[in-house]
């Protein structure tokens, strides 16, 4: 179990539905559904079971679902604020449609390759994000675009080659997290300027990780090392 994952309570998937847009949002008050099933049919151009749990004022996503449901739609709820899917079968990310209020997804250890840009901008509150442990290879420049609330970032224990030079654009992260990827190089001015990170993690790289340092006032670079990034007040490990 992820760090912090203690105090949640965790659902696993089915594996068989690796493709379900929102299965399970637990609180540790319990589910609590309706007194009736949410209607379901057949969304014919996806081939996957639509459940419709819209607008019926539900705190937590209901448990008695159809073992074949593919979409959950849960707009015009009280839903909760974390949604933690992590350590299941998941290949794409879920459709987060309809969870504004969400701050922390875990969505470790799942099968995800890969996600688009402006794939959070339902999520626009969301403050912890953990794909640690997925087989993200690359990322779009605006994968988390949208994301200004954001603080913990945990990309760890994936197959990271290379990240986009403006991933980080508009985040105030505190903690970034890119332990144990193939990351070799991150390109120049990856950091946003005058940002200050709590947290940095790099362990686990392929060798040291060479990051290209913009020189304030200058019109060159120099090449930096988690070492010489420390000297510069950064926290990293």
């Amino acid at each position: 179990m992820d760090a912090g994952d203690e105090r949640w309570v965790r659902t696993m998937l089915c594996p068989t539905s690796p493709h379900l847009a929102i299965l399970a949002l637990l609180s540790v008050a319990g589910a609590v559904g309706p007194g009736e099933p949410c209607p379901s049919e057949m969304n014919l151009i996806k081939d996957r079971l639509r459940v419709n749990c819209s607008g019926r004022g539900l705190s937590v996503v209901p448990l008695a679902l159809p073992r074949n449901t593919g979409i959950l739609l849960l707009s015009t709820n009280r839903l909760a604020s974390e949604l933690v899917l992590s350590h299941n079968a998941l290949g794409v990310l879920p459709t987060l449609q309809g969870l504004p209020a969400l701050t922390r997804l875990a969505l470790a250890h799942n099968n995800i390759s890969g996600l688009l840009p402006g794939a959070f901008r339902d999520v626009g509150q969301l403050q912890e994000l953990n794909l640690r442990g997925n087989q993200l290879r690359t990322l779009p420049e605006e994968a988390f675009e949208g994301l200004a609330m954001l603080k913990d970032l945990d990309l760890s224990d994936n197959a990271l080659e290379e990240l986009p030079q403006g991933l980080l654009a508009g985040l105030e992260l505190d903690t970034l997290r890119l332990s144990g990827n193939q990351l070799r190089t991150l390109p120049s001015g990856f950091f946003p300027e005058e940002h200050m990170f709590a947290f940095i993690f790099l362990a686990g790289t392929p060798g040291a990780v060479t990051v290209a340092w913009p020189i304030c006032g200058a019109g060159s670079l120099r090449t930096e090392t988690a070492s010489t990034l420390r000297s510069r007040g950064q926290t990293v490990y």
